[in-house]
């Protein structure tokens, strides 16, 4: 069961407890959380920001690089009244906050599920902690199941150490576990928890070691900093993707040096970046493996806590500013703290009622199928991204029903909450790359997937892509043959158009060389997909229509508006709301009037006018973005890409203008955070002449930019969108449906 949950983010989970009282039973089982905590793909790092015992507010750092509308949560304190005295953030551990009210409570909050437990710490041999805690930390020993709290405080002339366990609610003396009396300002007093131990830095700067305490052994360790590690001020200690960290300030360089240990506790795998700020104190790896930080220095006169992302080669990658509305005033950032944790639906243990709740889980363990309705498995199935559902196929002969159901590949189409664009390489024949436009902007690691073309052979005639719809992608071979491909299914169907080739022309009727315009369709209202062209032939015109259903070619002679120009269009269409359109563009004049719409339903023309304060200085190219039409010019004179967009179809006074600083920029699409994703064909590296990906936000500044293999730098590409569709037809997909029915 939880190997099929596991890839939900946890903050969508909350929202599905609601579902039904069997998944909020499934979902808040805490053998489900601990094991999601560790399997999740995308793990949600987040940042508290307390201010004055009275406001908090959350950050979650990933989604707020993914778009301009991230909103910052307010939270509500584990309180059912105002406490009566201040209370500080001590740490985070595996999903909670340590809270600590003086003088004797604990605190422990899970903010995602709203969990908390208060604790009262007896008085034993410290009373005031914070002001006696020489050093202390939050953490988890596995081998009992239990959440401690250790803390080396000074009494008089002799240090004591002390460890309290929250699952029997009692603290431990472990006075004989100090290696030697600890200095007051030896170590930072705060620890932090990594792989069964809690870890503290050198608060001099002068120590050159970590000091480590394992909390199932009970005994103190230390772990030795690098020796190129050259100290210039104090050195700062964080947990970076699960990985010991240290920083330092460089402040002649103006650069931030940070060292991370790669491999636990293997001192070869220090390694080093320099980010080319001062004032930079890292939080956390991003999902895309970069480093995410926050700017300690407020902006002037606004006074903006400031968020940015860096990669790993030291690249600014994006900003993100505080919002304003936050109530934290002029200089009062100092009385603000705050703590990075990853989110969970973890709960804290107890001997009796965990253990009962094991035991009756695990005798009355089913199989998802056995357990839940089909229609909630579906609906499950529907969240998860599209090419995660081809693996899930394997899990059962049920799951891969469902998913091969076309009816389920056309309800993910239009549900999915993130769409997956692809960018399509191809050379010749032989060879050709996927490339998902959102994947390589969220990390360096991201490989270019090869993908193999649907011929069991080499074909013995080039061919070429022709264009794409709902995932379908559509190549024409010579002589008369048209290919549908899904390559992300890898099906394909053979259609060949030799019917529509005069008899005196036979083998010598060449697609590209007769072909006026020509564009690949989806009619709804017939379930079928549709090749239109429009071709010359003996001084007349023609019209045909290949239905994908039928196998067969209509004649709609008699829907040309008029005789075209054979400069007039350029000769591919795109596909959108049922309809195929293509640029009215004159190669002489360089002007363009308007657009060229078919639609696909009531088989017949139209146009849509462009902007009337469109203004060109050059060719003008068509494209979709976002669901919407767009054009847009390179302007050489003012050295920028202009693009106009259509945000409502067919609306005229919708048309809007976006200037991106770029002269070769040409837009593929729009990313899930709603920026501008393109190539710059121009943009390329001296050394191996690779093409650039670019994404642009619509304030029209930079954000990233993706460097693709050299090996694949003289391809023509293609944008396709990835689905899971299949092509339909009149018998395989009607007697598919009456078996569903019957069952």
């Amino acid at each position: 069961m939880d190997k099929n949950w596991v890839g939900i983010p946890v903050k969508h989970l909350g929202r599905l407890k609601c579902v039904s009282k069997l998944w909020h039973s499934l979902i808040s089982d805490p053998d489900f959380a601990e094991s999601h905590l560790h399997l999740s793909f995308a793990p949600t790092h987040a940042c508290i920001y307390i201010k004055n015992s009275t406001e908090a507010y959350l950050v979650h750092l990933d989604e707020a690089f993914n778009g301009d509308n991230y909103q910052v949560k307010e939270l509500s304190f584990p309180f059912k009244k105002k406490p009566i005295s201040e209370f500080r953030v001590m740490g985070s551990c595996r999903g909670f906050v340590l809270l600590h009210q003086e003088p004797y409570y604990f605190v422990v909050w899970n903010p995602l599920t709203g969990f908390s437990n208060i604790v009262h710490r007896s008085m034993g041999r410290s009373s005031y902690f914070l002001d006696n805690a020489i050093l202390y930390g939050f953490g988890y020993d596995a081998s009992r199941d239990d959440y401690l709290v250790v803390v080396a405080w000074q009494a008089c002339d002799c240090q004591l150490l002390d460890c309290f366990s929250f699952k029997t609610n009692s603290c431990i003396s472990l006075d004989a576990a100090l290696l030697k009396p600890l200095g007051l300002t030896e170590w930072r007093s705060c620890g932090l928890f990594l792989n069964g131990s809690i870890h503290w830095s050198s608060s001099s700067g002068m120590n050159e070691a970590l000091l480590v305490f394992d909390l199932k052994e009970r005994s103190f360790s230390k772990i030795s900093l690098p020796e190129q590690l050259i100290m210039r001020g104090p050195t700062t200690f964080v947990i970076l993707g699960g990985c010991l960290a240290l920083y330092c300030h460089y402040y002649r360089e103006r650069k931030t040096h940070i060292w991370v240990m790669k491999e636990y506790k293997v001192h070869s795998s220090w390694t080093l970046y320099v980010i080319p700020c001062l004032e930079f104190e890292p939080l956390c790896i991003s999902n895309g493996s970069d480093i995410i930080e926050v700017d300690p220095i407020l902006s002037v006169p606004a006074r903006l806590l400031k968020f940015a992302k860096y990669n790993i080669r030291e690249e600014l990658l994006q900003r993100f500013t505080r919002p304003t509305t936050l109530p934290f005033g002029h200089y009062c950032f100092h009385y603000v703290s705050y703590t990075v944790y990853t989110e969970s639906l973890l709960l804290f243990p107890s001997d009796s009622k965990h253990k009962n709740k094991k035991n009756n889980i695990e005798k009355k363990q089913k199989s998802i199928n056995e357990i839940l309705p089909v229609e909630l498995i579906q609906r499950i199935l529907l969240r998860i991204p599209v090419k995660h559902l081809g693996r899930l196929k394997c899990v059962s002969k049920l799951w891969y029903s469902l998913i091969s159901d076309p009816h389920f590949a056309e309800s993910h189409l239009h549900l999915s909450l993130a769409p997956t664009h692809g960018y399509l390489f191809q050379k010749d024949s032989t060879e050709a790359f996927l490339v998902h436009l959102e994947e390589v902007f969220n990390g360096d690691n991201y490989e270019v997937k090869e993908v193999s073309f649907p011929f069991k052979k080499q074909p013995p005639s080039e061919f070429s892509i022709r264009g794409s719809c709902r995932g379908f992608v559509l190549l024409s071979r010579e002589p008369h043959f048209f290919v549908v491909w899904n390559p992300l299914t890898g099906f394909s169907k053979k259609i060949s158009y030799s019917c529509m080739v005069p008899r005196n022309m036979g083998r010598y009727f060449n697609f590209l060389d007769h072909a006026i315009l020509y564009g690949f369709g989806y009619d709804a209202s017939r379930d079928d997909y549709l090749v239109v062209v429009a071709w010359q032939h003996g001084g007349c015109q023609r019209l045909d229509c290949l239905s994908l259903r039928t196998n067969s070619w209509i004649s709609l002679d008699a829907a040309l508006p008029k005789p075209l120009c054979l400069t007039e269009w350029p000769s591919r269409g795109l596909f959108l709301n049922g309809s195929i359109h293509w640029l009215s563009y004159s190669h002489v004049k360089y002007y363009c009037e308007g657009l060229l719409v078919f639609d696909l339903k009531e088989r017949s023309f139209s146009k849509i006018y462009l902007p009337e304060q469109l203004t060109m200085r050059g060719p003008t190219t068509f494209v979709i973005l976002g669901g919407c039409l767009a054009l847009y010019f390179h302007d050489y004179v003012e050295r920028k890409t202009h693009i106009w967009v259509m945000k409502e179809y067919k609306v005229q006074s919708s048309w809007t203008s976006y200037a991106i600083p770029g002269l070769e920029f040409d837009p593929l699409c729009l990313s899930n955070g709603s920026d501008i994703i393109g190539v710059d064909p121009f943009r390329v590296s001296i050394r191996v002449g690779s093409t650039k990906l670019v994404k642009y936000n619509i304030r029209e500044e930079l954000l990233q930019h993706f460097t693709c293999p050299s090996h694949i730098r003289h391809y023509s590409y293609n944008y396709c969108y990835t689905s899971l569709l299949l092509l339909p037809s009149d018998s395989k997909h009607k007697n598919k449906k009456n078996n569903h029915n019957t069952h």
